[in-house]
């Protein structure tokens, strides 16, 4: 498939290209319907494989813009806590990729296993990130095979008071700063709770006990195995995020 669409979410345009039959979202379109005031800092939080820059025609003239794959498009979104990210999200579940579908770029029948792989890979970092539900939506609106009802799902926790509710965001926040999903990796519950009091004294955000910050990690969704120590499953701290903390610890 080729060529530009331009799809329109309540009033803003939102331009997407393909390269082969992939979609690419531009990505200051997407930041501008979730209401992204630095879109260079979303930006710098997808990795980049899932964003691109590409010539781009504008008012102005040719100009670089980033453009984003659909990993990366959901990341924005999820990531996003604003009031527009739902009605975003259900956009692009319910108009955006059903047309482009449409088109037969994405089958629903003819899924090759190529993409079913790709597919699981994205599945499985949502689900690590934000959570079963997420994840099994974006299974389902890309064409993935039907699934048992339940499977892979396990009791939510839910915050027991208003404060702990208060602290899911902030650790989310660390996480998507300082941390990635892999579904191989694993970090030790120690230096990730070491690593999270250093980034909230560099950004200013409130601390908490390490007992309170596992709750919370749980309460996120992700999962604790306990042997001789305790390790967070499925995330992995960044290398250079790391050495920054380190280096402010020593200033």
């Amino acid at each position: 498939m080729t060529g530009l669409q331009t799809f329109d979410f309540e009033g803003d345009p939102v331009r997407v290209e393909f390269d082969g039959d992939d979609p690419l979202f531009n990505g200051r379109d997407c930041c501008r319907c979730l209401s992204i005031e630095k879109p260079e800092n979303a930006f710098a939080r997808i990795p980049a494989d899932e964003k691109g820059a590409r010539s781009t025609g504008t008012p102005g003239g040719e100009q670089m813009m980033v453009w984003l794959r659909e990993p990366g498009l959901y990341r924005l979104i999820f990531e996003s806590r604003k009031a527009e990210a739902e009605r975003f999200k259900r956009w692009v579940f319910h108009d955006v990729l059903p047309s482009i579908r449409r088109t037969g770029a994405y089958g629903r029948e003819d899924l090759p296993l190529a993409d079913l792989a790709q597919l699981s890979r994205i599945c499985d970092t949502v689900r690590r990130t934000h959570g079963i539900a997420a994840a099994r939506k974006i299974w389902a609106d890309r064409g993935g095979p039907e699934l048992p009802v339940g499977a892979g799902e396990r009791p939510v926790p839910q915050p027991s008071s208003d404060h702990q509710a208060r602290l899911i965001p902030i650790v989310a926040d660390f996480l998507a700063d300082c941390c990635e999903a892999e579904a191989t990796a694993r970090v030790q519950a120690r230096p990730l709770y070491q690593a999270f009091c250093r980034w909230a004294a560099i950004t200013g955000q409130p601390t908490m006990t390490e007992n309170m910050f596992g709750r919370t990690m749980v309460l996120i969704g992700h999962e604790r195995k306990q042997s001789n120590s305790n390790h967070w499953l499925g995330l992995r701290l960044k290398t250079e995020v790391m050495r920054k903390l380190e280096r402010s610890g020593e200033a």
